[in-house]
């Protein structure tokens, strides 16, 4: 074979592969994105509610150090007034 046989090949080839891709692209191209879609929108509606819980997570978890320190006053002054007790 020589070198003109290999070049009219292969640019039969990539002819070729670029109406394929192209045909491709066109028949399926709404096809997929109509597949797609719903999938982005579940993604986002996730990581929004992701976010969510995130924030009330963090609200919840700022109540629990609220209270822990409630709480521990609570109990310092308990022990204070215990002490204060036994001395006398």
């Amino acid at each position: 074979m020589s070198a003109e046989h290999i070049l009219i090949l292969i640019g039969e080839i990539g002819v070729t592969v670029g109406l394929f891709y192209g045909l491709f692209n066109y028949l399926f191209k709404n096809s997929f994105n109509e597949a797609i879609d719903p999938l982005k929108n579940a993604v986002n509606a996730l990581s929004d509610n992701v976010t969510n819980q995130t924030k009330i997570l963090e609200k919840s978890l700022q109540q629990i150090e609220d209270i822990e320190r409630e709480v521990n006053g609570h109990e310092t002054r308990l022990q204070l007034l215990e002490h204060e007790r036994t001395d006398k």
